[in-house]
Parts: structure tokens; sequence; C-alpha cells
């Protein structure tokens, strides 16, 4: 038997920005024009009527009396590729052997990993920085992360033509038949929502987690869920829907909140968690969130906080 630890690291990984993303600030940033719409009488749904686009520094706007209220004339997205992606990989490697005696020979290896990273490879599913000022804010578990493999190579050697005549014995002596079986641990994903809530335009926008996730063993089963009534329960849900779902939609919120600052709807407790790459729908390089509170509605909010507005 033996066991040993492997240890890796990477710095300056290749990884996807836009340069020329929206911002919070200024006087066609997304809290100018949020406080524009409702400041009309009567006033808009800003949900409905923000320009992302003309948020952007490069975009000139050409709009008036608001330069936000036209077309962008200038550039839009700017992608381009960065090296300043970090990974780590930690693992506990154990084999077993088991010597050739009556005909069987097998070997039996498990690792125990853990691998994290920032972006997991170039044009991978998380190759795009969620925040183009800090690729540390997507750090979590690599796609290709699994925790438990378990790799079974056994070698039978076939009893037949031992006692053949010596011919018998050249044509089906010394046979042997092996195989290499694996079993390892599924790897994580990220759930992304497509409703554009943080008017950043990059299709990288994640749903809130409102309490636990609840896995379905068996996605096969056919199951009808709906949003609530109360506009977050289910709103990733675009209306009842009936299919297949391996996690219950309805803790799960794709509603936009409003921009840092304002207040959110009373007795709304939302925890961010669950086993997934949370970042819940963040105001681009604006904001961050320590460790121990909780990410809702693009902004930072208390630990739980159930008083309706942000801290």
């Amino acid at each position: 038997m033996e066991a040993v630890y492997v240890g890796s690291m990477s710095r300056r990984a290749i990884g996807g920005t836009n340069l020329n993303f929206p911002t919070l600030s200024g006087p066609n940033g997304l809290m100018a024009q949020y406080q524009y719409y409702v400041s009309l009488l009567p006033p808009e749904d800003p949900y409905k009527s923000i320009s992302a686009d003309c948020a952007r520094p490069l975009a000139a706007c050409n709009g008036s009396p608001e330069a936000f209220l036209g077309i962008p004339s200038g550039a839009t997205q700017i992608q381009t590729n960065l090296s300043e992606g970090s990974s780590s990989s930690n693992q506990l490697q154990v084999e077993a052997d088991r010597r050739m005696s009556h005909g069987l020979q097998f070997r039996v290896a498990h690792t125990l990993a853990k691998t994290i990273d920032e972006s997991s490879g170039f044009r991978a599913r998380s190759a795009v920085y969620t925040n183009p000022l800090s690729p540390a804010f997507d750090r979590g578990l690599a796609d290709f992360d699994a925790t438990h493999r378990l790799v079974l190579t056994p070698i039978w050697e076939i009893p037949f033509g031992r006692n053949a005549t010596s011919l018998a014995k050249k044509a089906l002596g010394g046979w042997t038949v092996s195989t290499i079986t694996s079993f390892q641990s599924g790897n994580p994903f990220t759930l992304f929502s497509s409703n554009g809530a943080s008017f950043s335009n990059e299709g990288l926008d994640r749903p809130d987690i409102l309490g636990p996730i609840h896995v379905f063993h068996d996605p096969r089963q056919t199951q009808t869920f709906s949003p609530s009534s109360d506009g977050l329960h289910g709103s990733c849900l675009s209306g009842t829907t009936t299919g297949h779902f391996f996690i219950d939609p309805t803790n799960l919120v794709c509603a936009a909140g409003p921009p840092a600052g304002q207040a959110v709807p009373a007795n709304s407790t939302l925890v961010a968690g669950g086993p997934f790459r949370q970042t819940a729908r963040l105001w681009p390089a604006e904001f961050q969130c320590s460790p121990t509170e909780t990410l809702v509605e693009m902004c930072c909010v208390g630990r739980e906080s159930t008083t309706g507005t942000f801290l």
C-alpha cells in the first residue's frame, strides 16, 4: 500500500473579461438611470427602461435630454483575455496492490481531491470573469473538480491449457484478462440566469438562493412548478413550467432588484448558499460582500436582514 500527497498551483492563468462594462456611477451610469426613471411622473419601471449599453464608458449614447435615452454610437462590449487567474489543487492518493496469487492480481487506487480556481481554462464554461475588476470574485470549485475517484484494475490469468499437450498449451495457455474500471464524483456546475437582472449584458447573471437547495434524485420524473405571487420564489421560471427538473426552482430568484442603497421588499430574507459557484447578481465591480454577508439583489445586505434596507 502507498499513500502520497500531490499539490499543484498555477498563477497568471488565462481568462476573459470585458473592458467596457456598465458602471454604476457617472451621468449615464446605472444609478443615474434608475433614479431618473423612478423620479418621473408617473414613474417608469426602471427594469424595463434602463439601458445597460449606455452605462458603458465608451458607449457615447446620443439621447436628449439625457444621453442614456439614446442609443450607443461608440463601443459596447470590448472583450479581451487576461493572464490574471490562479488555481490550486490538493490531492491524497492511496494505492493498494495484490500480487499475483491463484491467477488473480489487482490494484485499487483512490484519490481524494479538491481543485479551486477562478477560470477553468481558455474558453471553458467559466472562462469569462463575472466581475471585470476582480477575477477573485469567481473563485470556487473548478469545472473539472471531482472529490472522489476510485480506479480498479484486476488481472486474471485464464487457467485454460495448463494441463494440455505442448501444442495445445502454446495455443490456449498464458492468456490473461484485464480491465480498468473507474468511478468518480460528479463535477460542480454553475447556475446562470439570462434575464439580465444585473444590467451588465454579459449573460453571467446568477440566481439568488432563498433557501436550501432541494435536489431531485430522479430527474426523469415529470413535475410542474409555477412562480409564486411574491415575485421572488420561482422567478427564474417564465411561467408555469412542466418538465424534468434536477433541482427545485422555487428557491431560486432571478427577479431584478434595486441598485445599491435602495430599499428591498420588507420581510425578504435572501440567503445565498448551496453547492454552486455563487455570486448572485452583483452590480459590476462596485460592491463586494465579505464571506459572512449575504449576497442579495446585486448588493450587500446585512446578515439575514429583514429590515428591507441595504446596509
